[in-house]
């Protein structure tokens, strides 16, 4: 039996409680590398751009640029990232806006954190 993949994962929030309650959540999978967080639009495409992390999990209420502009780069640049929106702005107009763009998942923080790492699990 082959060794998971581990990946990098890049989390972008700013929010010290959430970035600490997710890391506690992968921490521990099987294919969890390194972790890395992201407060702000400039820091999140710094990291992408130094890091290339497989896996993004994203916010976004950003202060300056929004989640949603980070995901349109890493859309627009054809990277190889598989983003998780991770928000409270879950009403459809997100959810619609952040599935044409190309993010794979979307997740609402008030009660879908146990989703995560199933879906880390399964990449």
């Amino acid at each position: 039996m082959s060794e998971k993949q581990k990946f990098t994962i890049l989390i972008v929030d700013d929010s010290s409680l959430i970035i600490k309650r997710v890391t506690g959540i992968i921490k521990d999978l099987d294919n969890t590398g390194t972790i890395l967080h992201a407060a702000n639009y400039a820091k999140a495409i710094q990291i992408i751009n130094e890091f290339s992390p497989g896996i993004i999990l994203l916010d976004i209420h950003l202060p300056g640029k929004s989640g949603v502009e980070v995901l349109r780069y890493i859309k627009e640049k054809h990277l190889p990232m598989t983003v998780i929106m991770l928000t409270n702005q879950t009403e459809e107009y997100y959810k619609t806006l952040c599935k044409e763009i190309g993010a794979e998942y979307f997740i609402d923080k008030s009660s879908g954190f146990e989703a995560i790492p199933g879906i880390i699990n399964s990449l």
